[in-house]
């Protein structure tokens, strides 16, 4: 008898499937299709949330479960399988998706399975429980029972303690907790106010620190290895390669829209740069081979899901919204535009205001110094990322007078109390090409400006094989310097600017971070506290001999000078009347700053005993076609024709020359018997905080930092510092929060069998990396419909 019931009940799921799937076609009908196969649940995005939930949904064996996901495999990118890999796969356009902002901010997305987890610098945090209990004043109320078992079944496969380098290791965890990151404890998973040993993606090797140690993501936990099963279970299937452009839904009832399928395409070869700029200005004739125009020319695909079954989004807080509205869901101005562009039949499926417009990220302050020791031989310095973490309260507000502090919850701050947090990174090829894929260094203003373009292209031709061109000769010490950088960071721990992702009528993002835009600028105070406490780390006594000190032939005065070296040459000839003048660095840096106070070096003095074939086809190279040539290939490269090439006249040259001379106004102020020997205080001068602050302040300008250090150390002068050179943390979240756009179980408010789980659906960002708390929201969220099945069948439903 049950036999035949179950029997019944599968003919009739099939005759249902058939029929709703048939309806939902009323707004996407112009294409015909084959009949798609069924499935329990349809992972869209295979990222940090996407893998878990998908094998999770599938480790029972008692669901078919599809995830689609827009990239490819990680072995198939040697970037993604080792830290050697990390910061070098930002330059990868097919494992790498570039944004440009409305502000200018160059960050990615992650465009391969395990997505931002193949690409990060590998850090693991969780959150403590008080991050979740302020969550449900958000209206996100997770259940915390839950949420530790997630974060032990994540933690247990894919983190091990990242090692010390040292002795750099050990001075930055004392400057740290002499700053005020205290107290200092050990290896630690959670979050705590202070400063910990971060656990890592990347596989520790018990101190060899190779550059080869292997990195772990999301794509492990879809191998059960806690669980010891070691293959995908029998239910999860997994495309890669194939991004999905629409969900469809049946509308044919009174009651609530259900999604049904999804539509997908072959992914094309390389992601293209999503620049919001362009695609807020609509310009038609700009873009004629998009990833949307992909399905007029190609086979548009389907799967669907059974009728009891679901669909989840996990493609990440920016692309799960534009999924969303392209399918006739969101802010009825953005869908309704699109859907006209596209003559699309059937209008809006659902109007949802309030998503993509909770959108939040980090903006970061670099202070990049250098390690003051050559280069080691093969592989450079010890790659690090973040051996030690730091959070604390900043701000006179958080201890006042009044003794006030603000733990009631930790979301709450005031224009003067706020979380800041501390990271660094270093060594390898890693912080070089974070440099290029980030151009950090430069403002965000001049960061996609054709000069730009042009820099970072040579920068990086000549990095990966300096040989090959007499034009990239010149360009070595700064090559040099850049692989010595050290990347010391600060950030606002919980961010309160608000930016927002849309799309404009032809389907394409349209994104912005919300810098340092909240109404109390409260981001701005922590930002300036954070990077104070920075510059007052590398003021202590802990990184003598280790970093460089500043000076004539110091790094920052390199790559500022070989940067405008480049304009200048591709302009015209740098003045003077012979060879060697033409490649001498003193007659650049004459040009641009004739009092420099100390005599420049010759770009000779650098190279030293250059071999003299070297030498010579330097000196006899046209060297002003060979950048011309250069940026003929940038001009091709660029799609917006927003801003044209002015060369020494351009915004950026005038940047690197007041660059330049900032630097020689450092060099040329008195100086500060502070700034040397003891800190010189005791019994005559107490060695308060503000006194401590003052003395760390003056100290940082002994070494070499790039940007350069403000002259005016105040408060203003650090804001002008923070907004000219702040960078996405690629932290994106809460564009479709709970308790707005979906229910404490993942669920789409108003819409049958959709759910969404990645980073969209905080409200908040986590006080810092967020990877592994969104690792744990896949678990979480694939254990509660386990959860369901159960009860379901144990009840007969």
């Amino acid at each position: 008898m049950m036999a035949a019931f179950n029997y019944f009940t599968a003919s009739l799921a099939l005759i249902l499937t058939a029929f709703t799937t048939a309806q939902g076609q009323n707004h996407h009908d112009k294409h015909a299709f084959h009949s798609p196969k069924l499935y329990d649940y349809i992972v869209v995005g295979g990222g940090a949330a996407g893998m878990p939930l998908a094998y999770t949904l599938a480790e029972d064996g008692d669901a078919h479960v599809l995830v689609l996901e827009r990239g490819g495999r990680r072995e198939e990118n040697q970037e993604t399988t080792t830290i050697e890999g990390w910061g070098t796969g930002l330059l990868n356009n097919d494992i790498t998706e570039e944004v440009i902002t409305m502000e200018g901010v160059v960050s990615h997305l992650g465009r391969v399975l395990s997505g931002g987890t193949a690409l990060s610098a590998g850090v693991y945090i969780e959150e403590e429980p008080r991050y979740f209990d302020a969550l449900r004043t958000e209206g996100a109320d997770l259940d915390q029972g839950l949420v530790d078992d997630a974060y032990v079944w994540v933690r247990e496969q894919v983190a091990t303690p990242m090692d010390f380098a040292e002795p750099y290791g050990s001075a930055w965890a004392k400057s740290n907790e002499e700053v005020g990151y205290s107290p200092l404890v050990g290896t630690r998973a959670q979050l705590i106010e202070g400063s910990w040993n971060t656990l890592s993606l990347f596989l520790n090797d018990d101190g060899v620190m190779a550059s080869t140690r292997e990195r772990l993501a999301s794509d492990v936990l879809a191998q059960g290895m806690l669980s010891k099963r070691k293959n995908v279970p029998n239910g999860l299937e997994i495309k890669t390669r194939v991004t999905v452009i629409r969900v469809e839904f049946d509308t044919s009832y009174k009651g609530k829209p259900r999604a049904t399928c999804v539509q997908f395409v072959k992914s094309p070869n390389e992601a293209k740069r999503i620049d919001s700029r362009v695609s807020s200005l609509s310009l038609e004739d700009k873009y004629d081979d998009t990833e949307e125009e992909a399905e007029h020319k190609q086979e548009v695909m389907r799967a669907c899901i059974r009728p009891a079954g679901e669909i989840f989004l996990s493609a990440g807080a920016v692309n799960t919204p534009v999924v969303l509205m392209k399918s006739g869901v969101g802010p009825r101005d953005a869908v309704e535009k699109a859907m006209k562009g596209r003559g699309e039949k059937g209008g809006m499926v659902l109007e949802i205001s309030e998503l993509g417009k909770n959108l939040h990220d980090r903006n970061w302050t670099p202070l990049a110094t250098f390690f003051d020791a050559p280069l080691p031989e093969p592989d450079g310095f010890k790659i690090t990322s973040v051996q030690v973490g730091g959070v604390s309260r900043v701000g006179e507000g958080c201890s006042g007078s009044s003794g006030k502090r603000l733990d009631f919850n930790i979301f709450d701050s005031s224009p003067d109390c706020g979380w800041a947090a501390s990271e660094e990174f270093s060594g390898g090829k890693s912080i070089e090409s974070l440099v290029f894929a980030t151009r950090l260094i430069l403002p965000p203003y001049l960061r996609s400006s054709p000069e730009a373009d042009l820099l970072v292209r040579v920068l990086q031709k000549c990095s990966s094989g300096f040989d090959e061109s007499p034009l990239c000769l010149p360009l070595i010490p700064t090559i040099t310097c850049i692989q010595k950088l050290v990347a010391m960071i600060s950030f606002p721990s919980v961010p309160k600017g608000r930016g927002y992702v849309t799309i404009n009528e032809k389907g394409e993002p349209i994104v912005s971070g919300g810098y340092n835009n909240d109404p109390d600028g409260e981001d701005l105070h922590v930002a300036v506290e954070g990077l104070k406490r920075m510059i007052r780390m590398i003021g202590t006594s802990n990184f003598d001999g280790i970093l460089q000190k500043n000076g004539p032939l110091a790094c920052p005065f390199l790559v500022f000078n070989s940067f405008l070296s480049l304009l200048l040459i591709g302009a015209r000839n740098v003045p003077g009347a012979d060879s060697d003048e033409l490649l001498d660095t003193a007659a650049v840096i004459r040009s641009v700053q004739p009092d420099y106070p100390t005599h420049p070096p010759s770009m000779w003095e650098f190279l030293g005993d250059a071999p003299a074939d070297k030498r010579r086809a330097l000196e006899e190279a046209p060297l002003p076609d060979l950048v011309k040539q250069e940026l003929d290939v940038v001009r091709q490269l660029r799609p917006d024709g927003l801003d044209e090439w002015r060369g020494v006249q351009s915004e950026l040259a005038t940047f690197l020359t007041g660059g330049l001379k900032s630097i020689a106004d450092l060099l040329s102020a008195p100086d500060d018997d502070k700034a040397e020997g003891d800190v010189g205080c005791g019994v005559w001068q107490p060695c308060t905080e503000e006194y401590l602050e003052e003395v760390q302040l003056r100290r940082a300008r002994r070494f070499a930092i790039f940007p350069p250090l403000p002259i005016d150390m105040s408060r203003s002068g650090l804001e002008t510092y923070v907004k000219a050179h702040g960078s996405s943390l690629w932290h994106f979240a809460g564009s479709a929060p709970m308790g707005t756009v979906v229910d404490n179980d993942f669920r789409v408010y108003g819409i049958d069998n959709l759910a969404i789980c990645d980073a969209s659906v905080l409200p908040q960002v986590t006080r810092m990396n967020p990877q592994g708390t969104v690792m744990m929201l896949g678990r979480y969220a694939g254990v509660l419909r386990k959860q369901e099945r159960k009860k379901k069948q144990h009840y007969g439903l």
